[in-house]
């Protein structure tokens, strides 16, 4: 009975290693990130997706009405001049 040498896979699999991993960790392009930045406000994107019709984007919408007044009685409250 032949028995099979227990390193014998063991080359192949590190080159395959070294050559993938280092393929997989690189951006697409080096000069910019792998993902934008969002550019709109948490604000923002709420106003946006309250006027969606999708199940729950009606709620979502008056939520926001909702801190929108709470903050608007606070600075009135407080006596801010931007109010």
């Amino acid at each position: 009975m032949r028995r099979l040498h227990p390193r014998r896979g063991l080359v192949p699999g590190l080159v395959a290693l070294l050559v993938l991993v280092p393929a997989g960790c690189t951006a697409s392009d080096a000069g910019e990130p792998a993902l934008p930045a969002d550019t709109l406000s948490r604000s923002q994107q709420d106003s946006i997706i309250g006027t969606l019709p999708i199940p729950g984007a009606d709620a979502l919408g008056r939520a926001r009405d909702a801190a929108d007044a709470a903050a608007e009685r606070a600075r009135a409250i407080d006596g801010d001049p931007q109010g």
